[in-house]
């Protein structure tokens, strides 16, 4: 299983790391950025021969894994000490113990739900994974045709990890580990932010424990979103620029640039979330590591240009501009839809502020959040705004607007809320002003960076109902800040605030709404896997979207085609064609956009299309012409056997040829 060659590669680096002295958390985070930075650096590299293959993959992460291993032959810098201590466990007392016990069985938990269900969230099959379909059906991730402009423009390194998982292991069932590995490395990240902080062992278990237990991290860490990605990353950032207070070598210089490029390389709202952690973090410093620091601002922004340049240069050939289109694809206008606040004053930025803490306190009874949504309305109302202003509120894809409201959805990945953490924050805080002389500068200017981060973020970018897992990285880094306030102010209070986010952990982890693993109905551990694609709200389609898959892919046609104008689900259907472990040419088709222009020459006409929902459509009619055969899969259309190769090369537009593209 070529799959393995990135674990050797994880471990052989650790180990290095680990020689040279450091722990076991601090090795294993160090070196994710090498492989990181790997995957980034090898995806665009082999994208420009079009060798983005499997053989290709294999073999550059054959060579990785060997020069980690070189890696981890090097000296000792403590011959005498072991690498990993054996009587760590003992050394821990009994809460301690119960604490590790309980966060590991959660982890376990998320990830055996990871590992047993398809990818599945909504805007996943959208635009997440079918990118990654067309990078490997077109060898490379260059421009092409799409109905959905988010797959050409929207920072990709969550997707290049699922590819080259994907094309080393031969299918998607490791797709969803990429979010579980950033989960658990957030745990490890915000317990090392603890101890540069001054926490000692406890605060750093808590630290752990309180972020292995957000409630919208539990339910993303088993999917392919990113946000657990962008908030790894944004943690491990924090991590590294605490340690420049001590030590301002090069590595460490290569080190932050990365993790930074690497943050705003997996999500937009890196952009948002950084200015103010690395700003607070300027201020923790003396003035030589300040000036070292400054002095080196143009070898970050050299590895920032040299990890996203090559998708900036796409961008700003598809958009105009190096961040791609500034709204997503749906129905009504291209304002409504757009990603970002462009008219920002200061009771405008207050206002959003309001609207996004009134996502985590959303409660059970609904009478309760009904008077909630009342009592923030006129908040905003009285700074002169209005709660549901079109202007600063985002439309859904099918073009309505979800006017400001609080829901409770506590199971769903989408809309859920923080509701336990929000209040352990917010507690927190008012415990470490009121007691503030006894924490350090840095622990203050730290809060201060985490809430500045949430009104940047707040203020840059439009409201939306499903708006707080976005606030991730928040949450994560503010569970760092809340162990080291309750294990100096009220420690006797730590074993009870560990017991209640640890027993909402394992609720969430068992009872996600897209993935459970237990329900008297749907279920991830007794439904098929291939039934588990349609769990977000789209169970009824599974029949249609399998059989339409297993006829399409029966036929000796190695190039088909999707149209899905009509129903902007596509995924599924993509990985079930390829189900049986023969990767066939996917594309779209019908595509009516200004990316018909990357089309790229020599590519063959599909010879098969699957039209989502076109029964009783004019797409049908269309693909009528062309093809002989048409068999109907409830309201799916599979079109094969083409009249003539020429006559669907046109109608679809592509390029006429009568080779198709190896693999």
């Amino acid at each position: 299983m070529s799959a393995i060659l990135v674990v050797l590669a994880c471990v052989f680096l650790a180990l290095g790391f680990m020689r040279r002295g450091s722990g076991l958390r601090q090795a294993l985070v160090y070196s994710s950025i090498p492989i990181s930075i790997f995957i980034a650096f090898s995806t665009e590299a082999l994208s420009v021969f079009h060798a983005l293959t499997r053989m290709w993959i294999a073999l550059i992460w054959v060579v990785f894994a060997v020069t980690g291993f070189l890696f981890s032959r090097g000296p000792r810098a403590n011959p005498s000490a072991p690498l990993v201590s054996l009587n760590l466990w003992h050394d821990l007392d009994k809460s301690e113990r119960w604490m590790l016990a309980s966060l590991t069985l959660i982890a376990g938990l998320v990830g055996l739900t990871a590992l047993l269900s398809a990818p599945n969230t909504w805007d996943a099959m959208e635009y997440h994974m079918p990118r990654v379909v067309e990078w490997i059906s077109n060898r490379g991730v260059q421009l092409y045709p799409t109905i959905d402009h988010q797959q050409l423009s929207m920072p990709p390194f969550s997707e290049y990890a699922i590819l080259h998982l994907q094309l080393l292991f031969g299918s998607d069932r490791l797709a969803n580990m990429v979010q579980w590995f950033a989960y658990v490395g957030c745990m490890l990240a915000v317990s090392l932010i603890a101890r540069e902080l001054g926490g000692d062992r406890r605060a750093q278990i808590l630290a752990a424990v309180i972020s292995g237990t957000i409630e919208t991290g539990i339910l993303g860490a088993s999917g392919t979103k990113n946000d657990y990605t962008l908030t790894y990353w944004v943690a491990t950032s924090v991590f590294l620029l605490l340690q420049w207070k001590k030590q301002q070598g090069w590595a460490l210089t290569l080190a932050i640039a990365s993790a930074l490029s690497l943050s705003v390389f997996c999500k937009g709202t890196g952009y948002a979330f950084l200015p103010p952690l690395v700003v607070f973090c300027f201020f923790m410093w003396n003035a030589k590591a300040q000036k070292t620091f400054l002095l080196r601002l143009p070898i970050l922004a050299l590895v920032c240009v040299m990890v996203s340049g090559p998708l900036w240069a796409r961008n700003h050939e598809f958009s105009g501009s190096i961040l791609g289109l500034p709204y997503f694809d749906g129905a009504g206008p291209d304002e409504g839809r757009m990603y970002g606040n462009r008219h920002i004053t200061l009771t405008r930025s207050a206002a959003n502020v309001l609207r996004n803490v009134a996502l985590n306190l959303a409660v059970p009874v609904g009478k309760v959040n009904g008077l909630t949504t009342k009592a923030f309305s006129a908040a905003i109302h009285a700074l002169g705004v209005d709660p549901s202003d079109p202007s600063q509120l985002v439309l859904s894809q099918a073009g309505y607007l979800p006017p400001f409201n609080i829901d409770f959805r506590p199971f769903s990945e989408t809309q859920a809320g923080n509701q336990l953490h929000f209040i352990l924050l917010i507690a927190t805080g008012v415990l470490c002003l009121w007691k503030r002389k006894e924490f350090s500068r840095e622990t203050l200017l730290f809060a201060f960076g985490i809430a500045g981060s949430f009104v940047l973020y707040a203020t840059l970018l439009r409201w939306s109902p499903w708006n707080a897992r976005y606030q991730l990285p928040v949450f994560v880094l503010g569970a760092a800040f809340s162990a080291i306030v309750l294990v100096r102010i009220t420690p006797r209070w730590t074993s009870a605030v560990a017991a209640c986010v640890l027993l909402l952990g394992l609720a969430l982890s068992i009872k996600n709404s897209s993935r459970p693993l237990i329900d008297r109905q749907y279920s991830v551990i007794t439904s098929p896997r291939e039934r588990t694609y349609f769990f977000d709200h789209h169970w009824d389609s599974a029949d249609s979207f399998i059989q339409a898959a297993k006829a399409a892919s029966g036929k000796t046609c190695e190039s088909i085609g999707i149209d899905a104008n009509e129903n902007h689900f596509e995924y599924p259907l993509m990985a079930l064609l390829n189900r049986d472990g023969h990767l066939r040419t996917i594309s779209y088709v019908g595509v009516h956009n200004s990316t018909i222009a990357y089309e790229r020459h020599g590519r063959v006409a599909p010879c098969t299309v699957v039209c989502l929902s076109c029964a009783l459509k004019p797409e049908e009619e269309q693909y009528r012409k062309q093809f002989k055969t048409m068999e109907t899969f409830g309201d799916i259309l599979v079109f094969s056997d083409p009249v003539s190769t020429a006559m669907s090369a046109v109608a679809l537009n592509l390029p006429v040829t009568q080779k198709a593209q190896p693999f």
